[in-house]
């Protein structure tokens, strides 16, 4: 409501790379993601002509606790965003003029390349 009043205003929902694409062993958190990403568009189409600015974020894996809570380990990806990036890119969305928005942005590591010792 406030930010209707002021006719300005960003909401950020973050949600995940699994929120676009369903995976294996991952029905329940996939489910949630896509209904962050359905919510977001819903918003955005009610407030957008009010000023207030709403954007979900697609992060691909990021470096938490999570993973070893939730018994993933096994499924831990190679690569990691780590939270101050996912930071990053949420200061980014905000920070565009008002008349831009990005729509449903992932974000995705970039894969590191392992280099091969050299026999001496």
């Amino acid at each position: 409501p406030a930010m209707l009043e002021q006719g300005a205003g960003d909401i950020v929902n973050i949600s995940s790379t699994s929120g676009a694409r369903g995976r294996a062993f991952d029905g329940p958190y996939s489910a949630s993601k896509f209904g962050v990403v359905g919510f977001s568009e819903s918003l955005a189409d009610e407030v957008g002509r009010h000023g207030v600015r709403v954007q979900a974020l697609l992060p691909d894996a990021v470096d938490t606790a999570m993973w070893d809570q939730t018994g993933s380990a096994a499924f831990r990806p190679r690569a990691f965003l780590s939270a101050e990036q996912v930071a990053d890119i949420v200061t980014l969305l905000i920070s565009l003029p008002r008349d831009l928005f990005f729509f449903n942005p992932t974000v995705y590591p970039m894969p590191t390349r392992r280099r091969r010792k050299r026999d001496s």
